[in-house]
């Protein structure tokens, strides 16, 4: 699955970014991405998922969840389409939550935008 893939990927970047800091940097002071890593590691993910359930139908959700209120989030949040390369960028550096949250995913940052 492409999710899975997508994850990993992501997930040894950020650790072998940690690992360079600790090994190369450890008594220095400079700047941490790592923390901008991690919110963006989360929200490329859960971009991912909801893309993916994008190429699902209500009848596949439902088989694989047993709660109703699960399966109607995930259907009102599924991206069918993608966005535009800058919509993206757009949606995973948005200045004030990189920095100091709320994480929210790409159906929030789109109502947010397109204020629907």
């Amino acid at each position: 699955m492409l999710t899975d893939k997508v994850f990993i990927f992501n997930m040894v970047y950020l650790i072998t970014m940690n690992i360079r800091r600790y090994v190369y940097y450890s008594e220095e002071w400079g700047v941490d991405i790592t923390n901008v890593m991690m919110i963006a590691l989360t929200k490329i993910t859960s971009f991912n998922i909801s893309y993916q359930d994008g190429f699902r139908d209500l009848d596949s959700l439902i088989k694989t969840s047993s709660e109703t209120e699960d399966i109607m989030d995930q259907n009102i949040r599924k991206i069918s389409e993608l966005p535009s390369l800058l919509d993206f960028i757009e949606y995973v550096y948005f200045f004030p939550a990189i920095l100091v949250g709320p994480f929210y995913d790409y159906h929030d940052f789109r109502s947010m935008k397109t204020r629907k």
